[in-house]
């Protein structure tokens, strides 16, 4: 028969729900570079929208400029149709489309039969017969037979003999309202196109910057509220966590309660019944002194619990009495030192008090402070070896009183520092000393320090001892 592990199913959902939280935790980090990436991405896409644009436009505008171009070209050598026939052209013919290659804008010319043959090629040195009687011989057949142009934007940056940004346009030569062949115009449109390419370039960023204003009113609504989640979910950590420490120190009450008042109840009522009854040495007076002793010390235990217990609590109320007053910290400490004394007899513990001159004087609830000093003198003497020291040092630093109790005992170690003020807490363990109480004092401390707007350190070496540090406001 296997019996399932409680712990084992709650550490495995601690660890889901660990998990889950770190998966689903709100992230402005992350909600930031959602936004440029975004933004980015907005801008990049109007680019290249913008882009082909621009050179849609700059080939537009080219195709106008080359129709009126061809236009021209068809006025001027009507008269003489014959050079789209193939026949070689005239010197007149020569002479007025070698003027045609100066009109601004165009560096190149060809001109093309209706059939597609390629029949004329300008270039630096004026006409020429072209040997490619098939150079493009598709699209201006097409040109021809339909009378619409066609342009295409070209990119000269790899070629020698070509502007960065050329458009090549097929128009048809009309004489008369026909067709009589085809030119290919080169012109160049390099300034045109930069200055569309910035200008659709300045449009999309600022539609991009619109866009990104628009954005960001949702960004920032979303960031809000992930704020608020990310608060929220603190909150209810640390809710969730006092609620836990909270079960803790029931679970810990209850088992104190269970031993540390069963016992010396077990003894009260063992004791009594004893003595009740005359059994045993119980008919000696000799024994029942003992089994009196036994019972009241049973009883001064049982009480000190109780009173620890009452005065955790009252710490913890905000309704309990608290009247700070200047304090004459060295018969406070010395009345303290005289109480622990008394209490432990039989202990081998050197005590010794050391204030600066003039001494300090803290603002503190008399009875707070004596409970305070009370409660670290009797830890220090508890787990301090017999021959040891406890060293008490006033002093002022940093415009507040510093009270030191120093002890040469077992010390702890680092990972027990945090836990030891927890109530309960009984961490260090003295082999030369029986140990008493149940773990409030340290809690009973820190309580009320946080009253006094005071706060405790506690610095320890294992095996070297313990140093805690009080600061109290000064007077």
């Amino acid at each position: 028969m296997t019996i399932a592990n409680p712990f084992a199913a709650r550490a495995g959902k601690t660890r889901r729900r660990q998990i889950s939280t770190r998966l689903f935790r709100p992230r402005a980090g992350l909600l930031t570079v959602l936004y440029v990436v975004l933004t980015l991405g907005i801008l990049y896409v109007l680019y290249i929208d913008f882009e082909n644009r621009a050179r849609h436009v700059a080939a537009l505008q080219a195709e106008k400029y080359a129709m009126s171009w061809a236009e021209f070209l068809g006025h001027g050598i009507g008269r003489e149709a014959g050079i789209f026939q193939g026949n070689v052209p005239t010197d007149a013919d020569r002479r007025f489309m070698a003027s045609a290659l100066s009109v601004p804008g165009i560096f190149q010319f060809k001109l093309f039969a209706p059939n597609g043959d390629l029949l004329l090629v300008s270039n630096a040195d004026g006409l020429a017969m072209s040997p490619l009687r098939d150079h493009n011989a598709e699209v201006a057949e097409v040109v021809a037979a339909t009378g619409a142009s066609q342009s295409f934007l070209k990119d000269g940056r790899t070629k020698a003999d070509r502007p960065d940004v050329y458009v090549e346009t097929y128009v048809p030569v009309r004489v008369g309202g026909n067709v009589i062949g085809v030119a290919e115009v080169y012109l160049d449109e390099s300034v045109a196109a930069r200055h569309f390419h910035l200008e659709f370039l300045a449009l999309g960023v600022e539609v991009t910057g619109a866009i990104a204003v628009l954005l960001l009113v949702p960004c920032l609504t979303v960031y809000m509220v992930l704020r608020r989640l990310r608060a929220q979910r603190r909150d209810l950590i640390a809710q969730r966590q006092r609620a836990e420490r909270a079960e803790q120190v029931k679970a810990d009450f209850m088992a104190c309660m269970s031993h540390d008042l069963r016992t010396p109840l077990n003894s009260i009522l063992g004791f009594s019944d004893l003595m009740r009854h005359g059994i045993g040495r119980a008919k000696d007076a000799e024994a029942c002194a003992e089994y009196a002793d036994m019972i009241h010390n049973s009883g001064s235990n049982m009480l000190a619990l109780v009173n620890d217990i009452l005065d955790l609590s009252a710490v913890e109320s905000t309704k309990s009495a608290y009247n700070a007053r200047p304090l004459e910290l060295g018969s406070v400490l010395s009345a303290c030192i005289a109480e622990v004394r008394a209490a432990n007899p039989d202990r081998d513990v050197a005590i010794h008090l050391d204030l600066s001159d003039p001494p300090p004087v803290p603002l503190i609830d008399p009875h707070a402070f004596n409970r305070i000093a009370s409660n670290l003198l009797s830890n220090a003497i508890k787990f301090t070896a017999d021959g040891g020291r406890i060293d008490i040092r006033g002093r002022m630093a940093g415009g507040d009183v510093h009270v030191d109790f120093i002890d040469t005992g077992v010390g702890l170690a680092p990972e027990e520092i945090q836990r030891i003020v927890e109530p309960f807490a009984q961490l260090g363990r003295n082999p030369h000393v029986a140990q008493k109480g149940v773990g409030l004092g340290l809690a009973i401390v820190k309580g009320l320090l946080v009253k006094a707007g005071g706060a405790m350190e506690i610095t320890s070496t294992p095996g070297q001892g313990t140093t805690v540090t009080v600061t109290l406001p000064a007077a």
